[in-house]
Formats: C-alpha cells, structure tokens, sequence
C-alpha cells in the first residue's frame, strides 16, 4: 500500500494538481481524518477552484496536525506559541466565502486529530515524548514561579492511545528527523 501522502494525491487529483507537497508527513492514524477532509473539500469547490486550490504542507506539530492550504492566491499562516499553549490563525484579509467554507473544514479536521492516535486513528489523548524518548502524561506544559506555562524540556507532545503509548519511545525515535521539520 503506498503511504499516505501518496494515497491523498492519487484520491484526490483535482486537490493536489501540483503533486505531492512539499515538506510534507501524513501520520497514518490520520489517513482516514484527512481523506474526509479531502472529499469535504473536493466536493465544495468547482472546478475552476479547483485550478487555484493548493496543498500547501500536511504535518504534523505539537501532536495535532496541520493543513496548510491556498485558495485563489489566499491562504492561512498559522503561529504556535509554544510558551503559552495557544495558535495563532493569521487568515488573509478580505478572504472569500469559499476559503472561510474550506478554512472551518480544516480547523475541524485540525481540532479532531487532538483526539486521535496518530499511530492508528483510535480515540488518542496528548503525551509528551521526552528528549530521552520516554512518554510522560504529566502535560506538555509546566508552570514557572510566576504561573506562566512553561514548555517541558526537549519534549515532543504526540497524540496517541493506551496500545501504542507503549513502544511509542522508540518507534518516534527512529522516526525523528529535526531536518525535516520545516515549517510555512
């Protein structure tokens, strides 16, 4: 079976004319959760939309995933603070109904994966995979002296169920790249 990148794109041409993109890992728990996004998407726009939507990256980043697309040169810059917990969703001004339609599809779709064992597609809850590749449930998030969040050191926070907590440690660290991760 290819991987799950490749099965997007073989799906759902019309979605991804340009290809496979860039900088780009699809989880495979995730298949199914992005494969809904895509038909959801495919089915709203028409088909001269469809010449101007792009994928732009597909990842994922502090356990949840992430769908950065465009529509008609318009698209949605996302920041993640990491010292307070929170995303910033920088839309474009002005934006078109249509790219507000796909734009809550894809905030849905992010919103689920936080609830879904990347691994497998199961309910999942967030875990944090430490530098040393152990998993902690302690939360991703420490508060300091002062009560401000502070990230946990060399943590990875990754959404995963009670099966593949276990085991988990190792098979991210043979899976960790820092190379990879780059982001829009």
């Amino acid at each position: 079976m290819p991987d799950s990148l490749d099965y997007l794109v073989a799906t759902h041409p019309r979605l991804f004319l340009t290809g496979r993109p860039s900088n780009s890992h699809l989880s495979p728990g995730w298949t199914a959760l992005v494969d809904k996004l895509c038909t959801d998407i495919d089915q709203l726009v028409s088909d001269s939309e469809a010449q101007t939507f792009r994928v732009i990256q597909i990842k994922e980043k502090f356990g949840g995933l992430r769908f950065y697309f465009s529509l008609n040169e318009q698209r949605t810059i996302m920041l993640d603070a990491v010292n307070h917990g929170t995303r910033i969703r920088v839309e474009p001004e002005n934006p078109s109904d249509q790219f507000n339609s796909i734009s809550r599809l894809v905030k849905t779709a992010e919103a689920t994966s936080a609830a879904t064992c990347e691994v497998c597609g199961e309910a999942g809850r967030m875990r944090v995979l430490t530098g040393d590749f152990s998993i902690s449930d302690k939360g991703f998030f420490t508060l300091n002296e002062d009560k401000i969040a502070q990230p946990l050191p060399n943590g990875w926070l990754k959404c995963l169920c009670e099966d593949h907590v276990h085991g988990a440690a190792s098979a991210w660290a043979g899976h960790f790249n820092p190379e990879e991760d780059d982001d829009e």
